[in-house]
């Protein structure tokens, strides 16, 4: 753990340091009009939405990529098994 102290306002104005701070604040505490304006995610929350995203709707994978793999599979016998034949 850090714990490190500056002089904000040798950085920025502190009205708006503050300002910033109560909206901050009003986040965590669930305020639903600020929450619309600004999303924030824990850690490892944008990946658990994504993965539960590409369960339902699958990942994009470019032509040219998909054409590699498909013959990838048959040059190694696997596109039966893979169900790419």
């Amino acid at each position: 753990m850090l714990h490190a102290v500056f002089n904000v306002a040798a950085f920025r104005a502190l009205e708006g340091f503050q300002e910033r701070g109560r909206r901050i604040r009003a986040i965590s505490q669930g305020d639903a009009a600020f929450r619309r304006l600004i999303r924030v995610f824990y850690p490892g929350e944008v990946e658990y939405i994504r993965e539960q995203q590409r369960k339902v709707a699958g990942i994009d994978v470019e032509d040219a990529t998909w054409d590699k793999l498909r013959q990838l599979a048959g040059e190694y016998k696997l596109a039966a098994e893979l169900d790419l034949a």
